[in-house]
């Protein structure tokens, strides 16, 4: 699934010593990438097929960690359990199918949604919509990427892919990640 993928899953948390379950999702649809799942969780999503189910043992670093999940009722440093299965995946359009004017419409879309997702990451001082609203701003700066200076575009494209960039080096600033900063 691509990370702005739309996707439709079910499943269905336990512990795995107690068996105990914890959480149980039906037909929940939500937005590969941005959404806070547990990193192995994404990861295996990412491999899935539509209509494909799986039982997934996730070790703590790959799940809640060393915290857990109080408001799910994981301990710290707990393996966790989902049953899970993959009904549906609805990607956007490849770049090449979309005319300048369109691809500078969805990259302006990507970079709202980022912004959106980087506010709540520093309200909420949470990593993954920090890293999510990255992700939305280098998905729009590959859509922009095609524009030459023939396409007429209503709008300013290079500015937006200057703010993204802007934005992005924002990011690696709060973040310490000063390699990005650099680039």
């Amino acid at each position: 699934a691509d990370f702005t993928a739309e996707i439709t899953v079910s499943w269905k948390l336990t512990l795995l010593y107690s068996q105990e379950v914890l959480e149980e999702k039906k037909e929940m649809k939500f937005v590969y990438g941005v959404s806070e799942l547990p990193y192995g969780l994404e990861v295996a999503l990412e491999k899935m097929t539509k209509g494909e189910s799986s039982y997934l043992q996730l070790a703590p670093h790959h799940a809640f960690g060393p915290n857990g999940n109080p408001d799910l009722g994981v301990p710290p440093d707990t393996v966790v359990v989902y049953d899970i299965t993959l009904h549906d995946v609805k990607n956007p359009q490849p770049k090449w199918a979309l005319n300048p004017q369109e691809r500078y419409e969805f990259a302006l879309k990507m970079k709202e949604e980022g912004n959106a997702h980087l506010k709540e990451g520093i309200k909420d001082l949470k990593d993954q919509p920090i890293k999510a609203a990255v992700r939305k701003y280098k998905l729009a700066l590959v859509y922009l990427e095609e524009n030459t200076a023939e396409d007429t575009v209503e709008g300013d494209a290079l500015g937006l892919q200057v703010s993204l960039h802007l934005n992005i080096a924002a990011v690696a600033i709060r973040t310490g990640t000063w390699g990005a900063v650099i680039k």
